[in-house]
């Protein structure tokens, strides 16, 4: 059950910016994580409900086979459609 929170994380420090706060207010970074984490549960919740229908699968030649989508795909769909919506 460990690996799903350590597969949050990651994603969060990576994607969403999580491990590079640029502030000096100690109440800032205290509520960094949490902003991080809401946004992260908001890409997560969205594309279970609606984002599915938009992906698609990257066709690329070196991984021909993939059909789950990560959560850099979940994110990059909710952008797109953000764009397209605003557009």
């Amino acid at each position: 059950m460990r690996w799903s929170v350590e597969v949050t994380f990651r994603d969060s420090k990576q994607c969403l910016g999580f491990e590079e706060p640029q502030c000096w207010s100690r109440k800032v970074v205290e509520r960094t994580a949490p902003l991080a984490m809401l946004l992260h549960t908001f890409v997560v919740l969205w594309f279970a409900k609606e984002g599915h229908r938009l992906w698609q699968p990257p066709t690329h030649r070196w991984y021909p086979s993939k059909a789950d989508p990560s959560f850099s795909d979940m994110l990059r769909t909710v952008r797109r459609a953000s764009v397209r919506q605003h557009v």
